[in-house]
């Protein structure tokens, strides 16, 4: 048909208007019967993005109830449209939209909403999805499937108090973390086809606690997941093995262990009742080793330290005498917590030197001497007789020769004189 003519016959019929091809969403003012309670447009190629302006229904009072619109093409939809105030069902599905906004779906009356098929997982996973349903508090149906949904703001569902179905199936969806305390008719849950491994506890009982309230079984799809079967998840597992009767799809289900391989459903049946018991033989098993290695370790490092006793307290003071320095006598003159005048240091080669000639000359004189030779105790380490006898003497004498330097036990003395 010609535009001539369809403009001809919009002439001659009262309240029907013709639109050019150029003209906008604002010039179009809608007029239904007011009977009218059904609108079916199923794959009519209309193609629209509704942003930034509204369309007013006509009447205002009008008795739509469901609005039929799939296999379209709504890229965005982001104003009011109506009012509906009767509106109970709503469907556009695989209409390529990938943004909806709250405004759009401001109608408080309606029931079921059918947005399958579509391309709004990325706007459910940010903030900006958060509300999309917070006039829908009578809504009891909502199907999401087929969105390409990986995540879910948390209280995106927190509204919808009266929801009995949620379908998310075909998605990809890892982890279904949301916020569930208000859904409390929530009854049927459609996972079915994501990438889930474990259902969190708090939606498992609100299932079953709402079941109980009304008095009808819930229902869960969990088939094609990646669901984990593992000791860490065995929680999940029992829950499920208790729960298997209200699971669709449980026949065809498949479980996967830690290294890849797959549980049917049937082992499923079989190993579950066992995992309590091997999970428990895994849990002592890695305990007990895991204390064997510590233990191995501790021994060990015992005895390292035991070994390298000498050697570490010798670092450590001369670690404390580097950091504080010298540490000077208050007063020399007091002697009363010294047993000794002077502590001799030297080497074994320089003996005879100090026998006959350093000892002699120092006690003709009236000096108490402590000589390691004739003073140090037996039975005593060597590290703890020189320390005694550094920190008893007034003074510390070094004979120093070349045969000195070369001692180590000299040398420790001598950076153990530095340090009292």
């Amino acid at each position: 048909m010609t535009e001539d003519s369809l403009k001809s016959i919009a002439k001659d019929i009262p309240n029907c208007s013709y639109f050019s091809t150029h003209a906008t969403v604002t010039d179009i003012v809608p007029h239904f019967p007011k009977s009218l309670k059904n609108i079916y447009l199923s794959g009519c190629n209309m193609a629209h993005s509704v942003d930034n302006t509204q369309m007013h229904i006509y009447p205002s009072n009008n008795s739509l109830e469901v609005l039929d619109f799939p296999r379209n093409a709504f890229n965005s939809l982001n104003s009011r449209i109506g009012p509906f105030p009767n509106l109970k069902f709503l469907s556009l599905s695989r209409s390529y939209c990938s943004f909806i906004s709250s405004d759009f779906l401001s109608t408080n009356k309606l029931e079921n909403l059918q947005l399958d098929q579509n391309y709004l997982g990325g706007m459910f996973a940010h903030q900006e999805g958060r509300d999309t349903f917070e006039y829908l508090t009578n809504l009891k149906t909502l199907n999401l499937s087929t969105n390409h949904i990986t995540r879910l703001q948390k209280h995106i569902f927190s509204h919808l108090r009266n929801v009995q179905e949620i379908d998310l199936s075909s998605n990809n969806i890892e982890m279904f973390d949301v916020h569930v305390k208000s859904l409390t008719n929530l009854l049927h849950l459609n996972l079915r086809n994501n990438a889930v491994s474990k259902l969190d506890h708090k939606i498992r009982q609100l299932l079953k606690d709402n079941s109980k309230r009304n008095k009808m079984n819930f229902t869960l799809h969990l088939r094609n997941n990646s669901i984990e079967y593992s000791c860490s998840n065995q929680k999940f597992l029992y829950w499920l093995l208790d729960h298997k009767e209200m699971l669709q799809g449980f026949d065809e289900m498949v479980f996967y262990r830690l290294n890849g391989s797959s549980v049917d459903s049937n082992a499923f049946l079989r190993e579950v009742p066992h995992l309590l018991s091997q999970c428990k033989s895994y849990i002592v098993a890695i305990v007990l080793f895991a204390f064997g290695v510590l233990s191995a370790c501790a021994i060990m490092f015992g005895g390292i330290l035991y070994k390298k006793r000498w050697k570490i307290r010798y670092w450590f003071d001369m670690t404390k005498q580097n950091y504080f320095g010298y540490r000077r006598l208050v007063n020399d003159y007091e002697t009363e917590n010294y047993r000794y005048d002077a502590f001799i240091s030297y080497s074994d080669h320089d003996l005879h030197f100090i026998r006959d000639e350093i000892i002699p000359r120092l006690e003709d004189r009236g000096m108490k001497l402590c000589v390691h030779e004739r003073d140090f105790l037996p039975g005593i380490s060597i590290w703890d007789n020189i320390v005694d006898a550094i920190r008893t003497s007034k003074k510390t004498v070094v004979i120093l020769f070349k045969t000195f330097v070369k001692k180590q036990w000299c040398i420790f003395e001598f950076n153990k004189n530095g340090k009292y």
